[in-house]
């Protein structure tokens, strides 16, 4: 009888545990939005109201971003056609893909 009692507490007590931190989650992401939509309406008012110098911010961030993803797949397009230049001189022996040469 007492471990039924035992284990119905625990499992209660684990019910709300759980329920806290699921309501603890949903405040936390209500906190979230609440932060971002105050950054972005200060970030309005620090412009003066003017949204189209708003707009023009988060353009200029987008066309960086992707100038960095472009350089990105041109660094790593480089360093690979380097690599394989490497190893296709540095062996006589050995062709590009790998296999020996027959003489």
């Amino acid at each position: 009888m007492n471990s039924k009692l035992v284990v119905l507490a625990s499992l209660l007590l684990i019910v709300v545990v759980c329920s806290a931190k699921e309501d603890q989650a949903k405040q936390n992401t209500d906190d979230d939005k609440e932060q971002y939509d105050f950054a972005i309406t200060s970030r309005m008012e620090e412009d003066d109201g003017d949204v189209v110098r708003f707009n023009e911010r988060d353009q200029e961030i987008e066309e960086l971003k992707e100038d960095l993803q472009h350089l990105k797949k041109a660094w790593w397009g480089r360093r690979r056609r380097r690599r394989r230049r490497r190893r296709s001189t540095t062996d006589t022996n050995v062709r590009f893909l790998g296999k020996k040469k027959s003489n």
